[in-house]
């Protein structure tokens, strides 16, 4: 595809939040995040590689170039990943492979529905997690030929998705390590014995959810959910005394501080800068 061609996407999200119950009010703290960090760093780097559909304005070339690939059926487990879990990320994946940039305008405004209950937030973050590594590893896997149709695909880019796609990967263990280290830290509790709990816990609800059904799934998650809501309240504790003895031995906590402190305040606005 050459320069003339490629044209520019706008990718719109500004969200209202509204609702009384603790699914709807939590929303902010990871789209905030999502939206002010990782869309922002996308845009500047390269390409915003999942523009939403409900915050969302394609031009009808852009959509006429990738409709036939998009419109094909499922025919393996791996197209079912990016296909049928996540279709506005396949999307876009589809039209930076074929040389388009989609841009992410931070001054747009748009509301839409989010999960009111466990249940629906459940499904939702079951199938944004397997697509996002489903389309990353795609990505990645086909950078070379990416990069003839698409100049904004550079190895800057690219390595920052990979990193990324690895902190994923290794988020079921950083939060292992955490939650042992912190009840270590203020509970004087085996961190061995810690991990290997966990780890068994893991390895169960995997099982769980490969031969039992959606529904025994979603209790089964919800136990663990309230299970180690609990167990990080106590880590939360721990590690705030673990600090606070060492934060008068150390500046390096001061800096430490601050860093908690911009990411609070990051993580608790709205997208269009007002606080909640």
């Amino acid at each position: 595809m050459d320069n003339g061609k490629r044209g520019r996407n706008t990718f719109q999200q500004s969200q209202s939040w509204r609702g009384q119950n603790i699914s709807l009010n939590r929303e902010p703290c990871p789209q905030g995040a999502d939206l002010e960090w990782q869309r922002t760093a996308e845009h500047v780097l390269g390409s915003v590689l999942c523009a939403p559909g409900c915050f969302s304005v394609y031009r009808c070339n852009a959509i006429k170039d990738v409709l036939p690939t998009y419109a094909t059926n499922v025919e393996s487990s791996f197209d079912f990943l990016t296909k049928d879990m996540g279709e506005d990320r396949w999307l876009c994946t589809l039209l930076v492979q074929s040389g388009w940039r989609i841009e992410y305008c931070a001054a747009s405004e748009n509301t839409t529905h989010c999960p009111e209950d466990f249940d629906e937030f459940y499904k939702q973050r079951r199938r944004w997690i397997a697509s996002t590594i489903a389309n990353l590893m795609i990505l990645i896997k086909e950078w070379g030929l990416i990069r003839k149709f698409n100049q904004r695909v550079s190895v800057f880019f690219v390595i920052y998705q990979a990193i990324l796609l690895f902190s994923t990967l290794i988020g079921p263990a950083t939060v292992i390590l955490i939650v042992a280290g912190g009840l270590d830290y203020g509970w004087n509790v085996n961190p061995m014995t810690t991990i290997i709990l966990q780890c068994l816990i893991s390895i169960g609800f995997s099982l769980f959810c490969l031969y039992t059904s959606q529904d025994t799934q979603l209790k089964v998650a919800k136990v663990l959910t309230f299970l180690y809501a609990m167990v990080m309240t106590g880590v939360a504790v721990g590690m705030a005394v673990q600090v606070a003895k060492s934060f008068s031995k150390d500046e390096g906590y001061v800096d430490e501080h601050k860093n908690v402190s911009t990411t609070v305040r990051t993580t608790t606005r709205n997208p269009d800068g007002r606080n909640l």
